[in-house]
């Protein structure tokens, strides 16, 4: 199962000294002063969110990674028909009142219903030419669609398409369905707004005057006007229709209009500018009413004579930055963005989805650079991606065998990947000098897997001495479970696999009887630490040590491992953060956050990612409390990562984030591995 979270991980970020800076977001202020100004780069997709609809539960997008599908309810998603849509761009998309999706693709628009069994079904159902607008009729009143685009407006009565007369060859650009589950509203370019039903087409009331190329959307007020949003070189319009006429209404310069919803009985206009999107409620002024605090102000346009004034109020729900499409879904409003994916308006900050492109349903990934703006990414197995830390492509690692499981660098800037292949029962580590384009092969290694499991890795890190070390996990496809680890020499190419010991299993001399669960390690001189589900351990001349509670720990769920600046070796636990004295450990501060990952970068700050946003601790400030450190990356953490660099990079429960000083090397080079 896949559950949704309710993680806010908008790009937030904190203002440390001279500021801190994060696209389409502005920096607030930070107690803590770390080393310079920070920037924030946060990526959830390689490209944007193009078409968003929904009928409670359901909630579909498409997008950069395909089509997908949320259960709002239960927290549930999915990604549906990726054979079937692979490489094909999806040019419209609507939900009907089963939750049942319509889609246009690549000259064709099909229908996905769900099976017995849970599966999506795909029926391919024509094509009515070019389709930029569907609107999918309620199964109860006979199902089917309508379609719109250049070529004018269609209906599907089950059988095949319709052409609908009445438009004066005028195509359409936006879709609406009605009320009553048949008719649709029907947005041409430039030539108004119709209403349409199974008996033909007529010109909407007051519609006539909509002049608009481009409508995002229509709702009815609270009042009970029927209004249309839209934009006109850019600038957003606004269309009153009445019986009699209809009222036009531009916004300020600089606004742009995303979506007009209706929710709650009520119209809610998502518009402004470019990555500053707020959620207004539209509403008409009495002459002389001012416009309320924080509105946008609708005024006839240029030369024309103003007979009424409307505003746009602010409402309650914050949207995302980079706001692309909206829709409503069970009372509530859900976003589109450019770059981070699809989130639930909500009071305070928005709720970002889980599911995205570049996490899926990761909880740990690895990170490794060639250069500073030359980083290699992976998330879930096969997820790898090449990046500058704003940008991201998919990865194709040349020798890598069938599914990449993570990466590391060593002291030589030489990059590692360990992938893996059927029938799973080795993996396979090939290497790539920063001086040379190829990928070479390095090792082969033969692992130990419970039967009909996959190899799956929760770290990949390799010591200054030069062996690489992997958690090792075991995945059954609906779960998975750790598995020790492996160590690789990569100088001799000797390796040893290194779990809890088995009765009647043989053991190699070298291994060593670490805990099943390995989150983490730390290389710290003569000594190697693991975090780990079982407590902290330690292996130092050789002998294995382990901490539990009973040493001190706050939970011996141990996320990760670090050493801080003034030498102190700090654990990450499910209860907050613990120090060692050389003998216990002693819990941090009073606040009892889950840290889920901990990680020094090369200024002396801690980095701990905890369930409440990702927090640092400076030097300067090592006693005071994770609830007091500012909240740089916002939402659930679920791992962190320094790189080569002295930069720290975060994996949330939606996206993944590089947090980076001005200086940390050149971020504005696109080249990619």
């Amino acid at each position: 199962m896949r559950l949704l979270g309710s993680a806010a991980l908008g790009g937030l970020c904190g203002f440390l000294l001279a500021g801190c800076h994060a696209a389409g977001v502005s920096p607030k202020p930070a107690a803590t002063a770390l080393s310079g100004p920070m920037v924030v780069l946060q990526r959830a997709e390689t490209g944007p969110i193009t078409a968003i609809a929904g009928h409670a539960p359901s909630l579909w997008a498409a997008g950069a990674p395909g089509l997908r599908r949320w259960d709002v309810t239960s927290g549930d998603w999915e990604l549906v028909g990726d054979e079937r849509l692979a490489g094909q761009h999806i040019t419209a998309l609507a939900v009907d009142d089963d939750g049942n999706a319509w889609v246009a693709v690549s000259g064709e628009v099909g229908h996905f219903a769900a099976g017995k069994r849970g599966e999506w079904r795909y029926d391919e159902t024509g094509s009515p030419g070019e389709v930029t607008a569907l609107a999918a009729r309620a199964p109860a009143q006979g199902g089917g669609a309508w379609a719109g685009g250049p070529g004018g407006l269609f209906r599907y009565d089950g059988h095949r398409w319709l052409v609908v007369d009445g438009l004066g060859g005028a195509g359409v650009s936006w879709l609406g369905m009605d009320a009553d589950g048949r008719s649709v509203w029907v947005a041409t370019n430039g030539h108004g707004i119709y209403h349409a039903d199974d008996r033909g087409t007529a010109p909407a009331p007051g519609g006539a005057g909509v002049n608009a190329p481009e409508i995002v959307g229509m709702a009815t007020t609270a009042a009970g006007t029927r209004v249309a949003a839209g934009n006109v070189a850019g600038q957003a319009r606004l269309y009153a229709l009445t019986m009699a006429d209809t009222i036009e209404l531009v916004a300020p310069a600089g606004v742009r209009a995303r979506a007009l919803v209706e929710r709650g009985g009520d119209a809610i206009l998502i518009a402004g500018p470019a990555g500053g999107e707020r959620a207004y409620r539209l509403q008409p002024l009495a002459a002389g009413q001012p416009v309320p605090a924080g509105g946008l102000r609708f005024a006839a346009p240029a030369g024309a004579v103003e007979h009424e004034r409307w505003a746009a109020v602010p409402v309650d729900l914050s949207v995302p930055p980079g706001v692309t499409v909206a829709a409503a879904a069970g009372g509530e409003i859900y976003c589109g963005t450019s770059q981070m994916g699809v989130a639930r308006a909500a009071p305070g900050r928005p709720d970002y989805l889980q599911g995205s492109q570049l996490v899926g349903d990761a909880q740990h990934f690895s990170v490794a650079c060639l250069a500073a703006d030359r980083c290699l990414v992976v998330t879930e197995p096969g997820r790898a991606w090449r990046t500058d830390g704003a940008r991201y492509e998919k990865a194709v690692i040349a020798g890598a065998a069938a599914q990449v499981l993570g990466v590391a660098s060593d002291a030589r800037g030489t990059v590692y990947a360990v992938s893996s292949e059927p029938p799973w029962t080795a993996l396979a580590v090939t290497h790539r000098d920063p001086t040379h384009d190829g990928w070479a092969p390095s090792k082969r290694l033969a692992i130990d897997l419970p039967p009909h499991t996959t190899p799956q890795l929760s770290f990949v890190a390799i010591s200054p001495a030069g062996t690489l070390w992997a958690g090792l996990r075991a995945s059954s496809g609906r779960d998975d479970v750790g598995y020790g680890g492996i160590e690789l020499d990569l100088q001799t190419g000797m390796s040893v696999q290194h779990h809890p010991r088995r009765a009647g299993a043989p053991v190699a001399v070298e291994a060593l009887p670490l805990p099943a669960d390995l989150e983490a390690v730390m290389f710290d001189g003569g000594a190697t630490w693991f975090a780990s589900l079982a407590g902290a351990c330690r292996f130092q001349q050789g002998q294995l040590e382990t901490w539990g509670e009973a040493e001190g720990l706050p939970s011996e769920l141990v996320w990760g491992i670090a050493r801080a600046s003034d030498g102190t070796v700090v654990a990450a636990t499910s209860e907050g953060l613990a120090r060692f004295d050389g003998h216990t450990f002693h819990p941090f501060g009073g606040e009892r956050f889950a840290v889920h990952g901990l990680a020094a970068d090369g200024h002396g700050v801690l980095w701990a990612a905890t369930n409440k946003g990702l927090r640092p601790i400076a030097a300067a400030t090592w006693g005071q409390t994770l609830e007091n450190a500012p909240e740089m990356v916002a939402g659930n953490l679920r791992d962190v990562v320094p790189d080569a660099f002295g930069r720290i990079w975060a994996l949330t429960t939606n996206a993944v984030a590089l947090v980076a000083t001005e200086k940390s090397g050149n971020m504005n080079s696109w080249r990619g591995p």
